[in-house]
């Protein structure tokens, strides 16, 4: 009986011998194939970095580009219109060069004979007139533009400020607007290095952007043109707390769709740089998004009811009397004035009629 239980225990123990080897063997498999994974897995990261560095570099590429294309399309429109004054100085003096006109935009030039055109060529030189000086480039209007002195509270933008007045803003005069029609934010900058530096101002309000997003600018671009702005302010008015108004939309929507870009950028620079952005897209708009169409008198500029809207808003910034600019007519006259009625201490009001001067002549009747 113990020998067979001896033979027992040895086959037992061959058995589970033969067991353990066979395990070590697919541990050892199981080992070699986990080496190899964390090999291609460390291989994978190191190339995930490298096609994330190379995309960092190539939007910076990409970026840098745009830059790139907007200034030649700047130094192409700075071209095409220096041709155009070309043109207009040579046509009137050599008739032969009348033989062809050209006709540019950004993207493409096309050559134009009189043979093409419904104008005949003779007549050309008829519809021509001699250049008086009074054509300016874009440019040259904005530089044309009288330096605005200093002031408590100073406002700057494009067209949309042009119905504002100073005088109904700010009785006291303490208030200053000036409008850049067609203007830019880089526009605005070179427009504030002219403007004399002092302490004196207290409030700065711009309304600029608008025609950044109809010219369809970089984002990027522009926002190196704001900080480049708000720089050159805190440089010239170092006392003064610099307000940014939101960009107004416009009557159409291709315009509202590409300005929300710009708005967001503008939120997040002045929140950076400590400067204040006043909330005005709710005066504007509708709870559906939809504009007030009611407020502008054609798609782009304000009528006169668009104008007091504005009014308000900036009053409210600059913590000035607001009063109530619906009324119009007779009722205009009910407003409160600071101005007195009689100037002059002598003047008296005339005394009631309460009597005739003289007793009627009696009347005699005769018979």
């Amino acid at each position: 009986m113990q020998c067979e239980k001896y033979k027992l225990l040895q086959t037992v123990n061959q058995s589970l011998t033969l067991q353990v080897a066979e395990g070590d063997k697919e541990n050892k498999e199981l080992s070699t194939k986990i080496i190899s994974l964390t090999a291609k897995c460390d291989k994978s990261n190191e190339e995930n970095k490298q096609l994330m560095s190379t995309i960092s570099l190539l939007h910076k590429e990409i970026e840098c580009q745009d830059a790139k294309v907007t200034e030649q399309n700047k130094m192409l429109i700075s071209l095409q219109e220096q041709l155009h004054l070309l043109e207009l100085r040579l046509l009137p003096n050599k008739p032969d060069v009348l033989n062809t006109s050209y006709t540019s935009t950004a993207t493409n030039t096309e050559l134009v004979t009189p043979s093409q055109s419904n104008i005949p060529s003779t007549s050309t030189a008829r519809t021509v007139q001699q250049p008086t000086g009074k054509i300016q480039t874009r440019q040259e209007r904005l530089d044309a533009i009288r330096v605005t002195q200093p002031n408590k509270n100073l406002i700057f933008g494009s067209s949309l400020v042009k119905g504002l007045n100073s005088r109904r803003l700010d009785n006291k005069n303490n208030t200053s607007v000036r409008t850049l029609s067609g203007a830019n934010i880089k526009d605005m900058s070179t427009y504030i290095e002219r403007c004399p530096s002092s302490s004196r101002v207290e409030n700065i309000i711009y309304l600029i952007g608008s025609n950044n997003v109809s010219a369809h600018m970089d984002l990027v671009q522009c926002e190196c043109d704001l900080i480049n702005l708000i720089n050159i302010t805190k440089h010239k008015f170092p006392k003064s707390k610099i307000q940014f108004i939101e960009l107004l939309p416009r009557n159409y929507k291709s315009f509202n769709v590409y300005v929300r870009g710009l708005r967001s950028m503008m939120a997040n620079t002045c929140q950076r740089l400590n400067c204040i952005l006043i909330k005005t897209l709710n005066q504007f708009i509708y709870n559906d998004s939809s504009v007030k169409r009611y407020l502008y008198d054609d798609l782009t500029h304000l009528n006169n009811k668009g104008t007091a809207t504005l009014a308000r808003v900036i009053k409210h910034a600059l913590n000035l009397p607001i009063w109530n600019n619906t009324l119009y007519g007779s009722e205009v006259s009910k407003l409160p004035t600071p101005y007195q009625t009689f100037q002059f201490p002598d003047v008296r009001h005339p005394p009631p009629l309460l009597s005739l001067p003289m007793p009627p002549l009696p009347f005699h009747f005769t018979t």
